[in-house]
């Protein structure tokens, strides 16, 4: 249930994993969370 992932420095951090696994629908990570005002850009242009 532990899952490696590689940070965008290149370091590597192990992770909770997605539980439970799902047979039909197993479940996983799309991206890294997001470095701090990383989408604000695109958050303020939405909103504005």
């Amino acid at each position: 249930m532990i899952e490696q992932i590689t940070m965008a420095d290149g370091s590597r951090l192990s992770v909770p994993g997605v539980v439970p696994k799902l047979s039909r629908t197993p479940g996983g990570m799309r991206r890294l969370a997001p470095d701090l005002g990383q989408d604000t850009d695109a958050v303020l242009t939405e909103w504005a």
